[in-house]
């Protein structure tokens, strides 16, 4: 019962960072998403980790927390590089598209067109791999990412 307590909180925390998200109102947006960030990570729930950094790296972005920004790249990319083998699938190319396309001088390795390219790469595989696994979502994410990258 507590497990599922402490599954209904996370998500509880990024549904309603999400309304907060859709309305506008950033500040509420981070404090519920920071929340979800804490307690994914304490379940090891690296999905729903890298769903939350997105949109911390969006918020803050907008911000022109730059700092912020690339503290959180380099977070969604550790949680990236630590996810099991086994799931390196649709959603985790799509997620590693995304870290890309963020550049970043004091994180990235090459240039900002090296970088953009590895964002394509990530988000082709990610469209194939979204094809075989039947998720008409993310097979459309994934597609307007590699449309948007040329």
């Amino acid at each position: 019962m507590a497990q599922l307590s402490e599954k209904l909180k996370d998500k509880g925390f990024y549904k309603l960072g999400k309304i907060f998200y859709d309305k506008c109102d950033l500040e509420q947006a981070k404090t519920y998403f920071s929340k979800a960030l804490k307690e994914f990570h304490e379940e090891q729930n690296w999905e729903g980790e890298l769903k939350v950094l997105g949109f911390l790296i969006r918020i803050y972005f907008e911000a022109l927390e730059l700092d912020k920004v690339s503290e959180l790249i380099q977070q969604s990319r550790t949680v990236l590089d630590s996810s099991p083998p086994n799931t390196k699938k649709a959603f985790y190319f799509y997620q590693l598209g995304c870290s890309y396309n963020y550049w970043d001088p004091n994180i990235s390795k090459g240039s900002a067109e090296e970088t953009r390219s590895k964002a394509t790469e990530a988000f082709i595989t990610s469209y194939h791999e979204a094809l075989k696994e039947g998720d008409d979502e993310l097979t459309a994410k994934a597609l307007y990412n590699v449309a948007n990258s040329y």
